[in-house]
């Protein structure tokens, strides 16, 4: 069973993952043999699509485990870029504070603007920690000029973190996918966060589950779902790496449906694909395709492959709901004022 907040992730997932070709399955395939069809998808289609949603694709299953070891209880998502993890497990019914170094432009819902230490810091000990696809490390520049400009979010935001429950989207060590081994840089422990991060992780905490999610060509991202090891308490180096908010600003509101159209487009959507994929997030639409209430519960129709429709039927207490097919959420969206 899942919730709408679970139908809507595997809906728009499906839809995003429909604008990749076929072929570029294919080629993830193949390898060294179709690297340039597979790089240039990810340059033309994957990387704005990300941008105007997410790196990582979210799903009812990964919502579902999320919901069931927060135990109602608060999550803190650092770097949540446009909010849409968090917005969704707000739909969910968790209460979780989302922060960003940067000012998004283009938020599904309220983003504080604070570095990650320090929003750790303010959601306190009771809280879990979301990253879903952390920066990479890579070198920190040196005090003499060497090494290359580095990100240590997700390494500040966990040194800060006192909690029991880690959440982390993203590669991991020897996991990491096809793309991730074309650089020695990320050969080993897949393009999110990075070898300091992922030590301190398998220090202090335990795996608990690995949950699959959908992906993109040629990486390996999962759901990895931590809890920290008691006995060890909390790291010695806690509290070593300091934060402070970056920006004194206010928190970020949602912008509205037509604006996040606008936005989309911007980043590289065709206007059709962008309207099907923000009316899918719309409270309103999303609410009129499942019912009246947004916590009822329908059993999720298999996700399709990548290439197929998005299912246009489910059951709702066992009772067959009509979900609008994406080509009528667009037809309505089309209605809408478009900027």
């Amino acid at each position: 069973m899942t919730t709408a907040a679970g139908w809507t992730a595997d809906a728009l997932t499906t839809l995003l993952q429909s604008l990749v070709p076929a072929s570029i399955w294919h080629a993830e395939a193949r390898g060294f043999d179709n690297l340039r069809a597979l790089l240039e998808c990810h340059q033309d289609t994957i990387a704005p699509i990300s941008q105007a949603f997410a790196f990582g694709l979210p799903n009812a299953a990964a919502l579902g485990r999320i919901t069931h070891h927060a135990a109602g209880g608060i999550i803190v998502e650092v770097g949540a870029g446009n909010g849409l993890w968090a917005a969704l497990l707000r739909k969910c019914g968790l209460c979780v504070i989302a922060s960003d170094a940067n000012r998004p432009t283009n938020a599904f819902c309220v983003i504080q603007v604070e570095s990650g230490a320090s929003a750790v810091a303010h959601a306190g000990p009771a809280a879990a920690l979301l990253l879903c696809w952390p920066p990479l490390e890579l070198e920190v520049a040196t005090s003499d000029g060497g090494g290359e400009d580095g990100n240590l979010m997700a390494l500040e935001a966990l040194t800060a973190f006192r909690g029991r429950i880690l959440f982390y989207v993203g590669e991991w060590r020897h996991r990491a996918g096809f793309v991730a081994t074309l650089s020695w840089r990320t050969a080993m422990h897949g393009h999110t966060a990075g070898a300091r991060f992922q030590a301190m992780v398998e220090a202090d905490f335990e795996l608990v589950e690995i949950v699959p999610i959908p992906r993109w060509p040629g990486f390996a991202d999962a759901l990895y779902v931590f809890r920290r090891n008691e006995s060890r308490g909390v790291a010695a180096t806690a509290g070593v790496i300091g934060g402070t908010p970056l920006v004194n600003l206010p928190a970020t509101p949602p912008l509205p449906l037509h604006s996040r159209l606008s936005l989309m487009v911007g980043a590289g959507l065709t206007q059709r694909a962008a309207l099907a994929a923000a009316i899918l997030l719309d409270a309103t639409l999303c609410q009129a395709a499942v019912g009246p209430s947004a916590t009822s519960t329908i059993s999720p129709a298999p996700l399709k492959a990548p290439h197929q429709p998005v299912p246009s039927t489910a059951t709702s207490a066992g009772t067959p709901v009509p979900l609008q097919p994406v080509s009528s959420l667009v037809e309505r969206g089309m209605k809408r004022p478009f900027v």
